[in-house]
């Protein structure tokens, strides 16, 4: 039978390389004491553009007994970011590229009774050939997830098929009547013998439902099936029943290997008009999308740390999640097929493709992983294959990559749609939209571009393409709870404006039956290195929650009172407690039928909850005292409060600073300091380079790209605008907002409209 050993401990690490650090005699004097999980940039991967980036070591020494000598043993690694080397007593077992997946070295012909020796190197420098390339998130370095060693008979399931388990459950038919399970079991020895392959499932009590026998050969792959009548499905986070699969090798009077594979049975469909089908019942998909880092940690979390995670969506009410934008740790997989989530999962093929790799090796490669390794995972209902890689043009080769990505999925795993999330200026008419199974789109309608109310662009899209299942891979804002404001503006990144757009936004998704499903960008605020905004870098603030997962956003009450079935009220702007305005609106989110408003302990009204999505009452002109208790009541006894006090002028805390206004596109360039503020437009003429243009096709010009530099010197040559190339330089604009004015635009075609194309 198999063992594992968790290797978690003891770690000698430095964050440097050298070959002599490779050998069994290095010396350790500068190295220092780690446990994994263990990343490098715990403490630089949240705080600003430069953290570091290269090769690092990581050593430690195992005590081998001659039992386990005599059996195979393999090394497991669940994730080492973002390439890594293993060496074990001096032998370099491979290379592995990519950070999110497991992935195993045999060792057992290298392994010696006693000390043995294994050396890890993990690098996280950008490598054009190994996804993803650039994002905006932090590539946190290091092993960052378990380290095992695994101990199992000769005989066993095959633990080197792209870090997979070996063992596949296929649902081949899920009705409400009946289920038809085929396991496909991948069994190695070193020599060639023949066994007995049993499958069982058991319910949650433990009753035994169905088995099977089956001889058969190692070195196969075989398929052994299970039958169940009148199922007790797996209903999403309603009921997330799960059934225990166990499928075990015997040989002669014994048990060689066994694994239990938990199995929610299911069966579902999206449908272009109606949205999604879950056991033949509509189900809204009401989502959130996740990053795995946290403050001080970033991507070394343990378990409690994802528990605390998915707790706190299924606390919002979330029925579904998208796990961007890479594989997650398979714990927080096991975690969704217990409480029911939804989940998209996807590789990190995001933002710029390879012009190094043009048939997309390792998006190959790491999507072989994803869907291997996470098969089984009852929760996973898409494979997305790629996230805003348009982001840089029209270029054939990244679509004929996403092409072959998506046939994989179909040729890994037949019973799941694929996907993939559009960058928002993908147009209607596309070919893009009509690629994967089930499409979704990241908009940014009341931030980036446009306002909150844009977002009815999903009925323009929907008449244009009736055919394609829709929906919203990403949509949100900035909110830092510092600011705050009584008139709520885009990019003034208050707690207020960061409420009501997503308020605006969910008003017109909510009726919108069309619509598969939606996911808030972010459920909590992440690393991303290459931002400075809102006085803040190195970070994302677009969460429902804070990076450090203590405080939660007025959005967060917004949309568990749209989607909670637990009593919810909550008084909006809590934090904004120093107003200069004696009179003002008292928001309340809740989904109670009535709120009854109290003022320093006087009744002042009752409201019936009449909004949209059933989720907010606003009791309006409500006057304050120098100090003020605002007490909100529901029909049901439920009450929240919040206290305000009255100050002579605007409190400056609470207001942007103008050295902090800055969009994320303000972070590419630098103003030049002799611009002509007073610039006027002049007439474009298409047959010349203008702002109209991409960056990427003023760029590939020599004569444009000097015209450019000469007013804009070093923005064509910074790395964070390399995954942006494909936008026209007007686009581009519009994210920075007031950073760059129109006049500045003015100036730059009045240079380009010099070169003809």
């Amino acid at each position: 039978m198999r063992t594992i050993y968790n290797l978690n401990d003891n770690w000698s690490f430095i964050r440097d390389y050298k070959e002599e650090y490779l050998a069994k005699d290095a010396n350790l004097d500068e190295f220092k004491v780690v446990t994994v999980p263990h990343t490098y940039n715990d403490v630089d991967g949240a705080c600003g553009f430069e953290f570091f980036r290269g090769k690092t070591v990581y050593r430690r020494n195992i005590e081998l007994t001659a039992a386990m000598v005599d059996n195979r043993l393999y090394l497991e690694f669940e994730g080492v970011s973002l390439e890594s080397d293993v060496y074990f007593n001096g032998t370099h077992l491979g290379h592995h590229a990519g950070g999110f997946s497991t992935f195993r070295y045999e060792v057992s012909e290298l392994a010696n009774e006693g000390d043995n020796l294994v050396v890890v190197v993990a690098d996280n420098t950008y490598n054009d050939t190994v996804y993803p390339l650039m994002a905006d998130f932090t590539f946190y370095g290091g092993i960052y997830r378990n380290v095992n060693l695994v101990e199992v008979n000769d005989i066993h399931f095959n633990l080197l098929d792209d870090g997979c388990k070996g063992v596949f459950v296929k649902q081949t038919t899920v009705t409400d009547d009946a289920a038809h399970l085929d396991i496909t079991c991948d069994i190695v020895s070193k020599e060639n013998v023949k066994v007995r392959l049993k499958a069982e499932i058991f319910d949650e009590d433990g009753s035994l439902l169905d088995y099977n026998y089956k001889e058969v050969e190692t070195n196969s792959k075989n398929v052994i099936s299970l039958d169940v009548t009148n199922p007790h499905l797996w209903q999403g986070v309603e009921d997330p029943y799960l059934h225990e699969v166990v499928v075990s090798i015997e040989y002669f009077n014994g048990v060689v290997d066994s694994l239990t594979i938990p199995t929610g049975l299911r069966y579902f469909k999206f449908d272009s008009q109606k949205g999604f089908f879950l056991n033949g019942k509509h189900m809204r998909l009401n989502g959130v999308s996740r990053h795995q880092d946290r403050d001080g940690k970033g991507w070394a979390i343990n378990e409690d740390d994802m528990l605390e995670d998915a707790l706190l969506i299924k606390e919002l009410g979330a029925n579904s999640i998208r796990l961007a934008h890479y594989q997650h740790n398979d714990y927080f997989y096991q975690l969704c097929d217990e409480i029911g989530f939804v989940l998209w999962a996807e590789i990190p093929f995001i933002s710029k493709a390879s012009v190094e790799d043009l048939e997309g090796t390792n998006a190959i490669s790491q999507m072989k992983e994803l869907v291997k390794q996470n098969y089984n995972h009852s929760s996973i209902f898409c494979w997305g294959v790629q996230n805003e890689i348009q982001i840089a043009g029209e270029i054939e080769s990244t679509y004929q990559i996403c092409s072959k990505l998506n046939d994989l999925c179909h040729e890994l795993d037949d019973t799941r749609p694929t996907t993939m999330a559009n960058v928002m200026m993908v147009p209607n008419e596309s070919r893009w939209n009509n690629l994967t199974d089930i499409l979704g789109f990241n908009k940014y309608y009341g931030w980036y571009v446009g306002k909150a109310e844009d977002f009815e662009w999903i009925h323009e899209f929907h008449e244009a393409n009736p055919n394609v299942c829709l929906g919203l891979s990403e949509y949100g804002v900035e909110g830092i709870l510092r600011y705050h404001n009584d008139d709520p503006k885009c990019k003034d990144y208050s707690e207020e404006y960061h409420a009501l757009c997503h308020e605006k936004i969910w008003d017109i998704f909510a009726p919108a039956d069309f619509l598969w499903g939606t996911y808030v960008w972010n459920m909590f605020d992440f690393g991303a290195n290459i931002r400075d905004e809102g006085g803040m870098k190195g970070r994302n603030n677009k969460g429902l929650m804070t990076y450090d997962r203590k405080l939660k956003k007025d959005a967060y009450y917004m949309y568990q009172a749209a989607w909670s079935k637990e009593e919810v009220l909550h008084i909006c702007s809590k934090r904004y407690v120093n107003r200069h305005k004696d009179v003002t609106d008292i928001k309340v989110y809740t989904n109670c039928d009535e709120v009854t408003l109290y003022v320093n302990g006087d009744k002042v009204a009752t409201l019936k909850n009449e909004s949209i999505a059933h989720n907010k009452v606003v009791f309006e002109g409500v006057k304050l005292a120098k100090e003020t208790k605002i007490e909100v009541v529901s029909n049901t006894g439920v009450k929240d409060v919040a206290k305000f006090v009255l100050v002579d002028e605007p409190y400056a805390d609470y207001i942007l600073p103008d050295d902090g206004k800055k969009g994320p596109a303000a972070n590419w360039f630098s103003m030049p300091e002799d611009m002509n503020v007073n610039a006027e437009a002049i007439e474009i003429n298409h047959d010349y380079f203008s702002t109209y243009d991409s960056i990427q096709t003023i760029s590939d010009n020599e004569a444009a790209a000097a015209a450019f530099n000469a007013v804009m010197p070093g923005m064509l040559g910074n790395p964070a605008l390399s995954m942006v190339k494909g936008m026209k330089l007007r686009d581009l604009a519009e994210m920075a907002g007031d950073q760059f004015p129109e006049a500045l635009l003015n100036v730059i075609d009045a240079a380009l409209q010099k070169v003809k194309k």
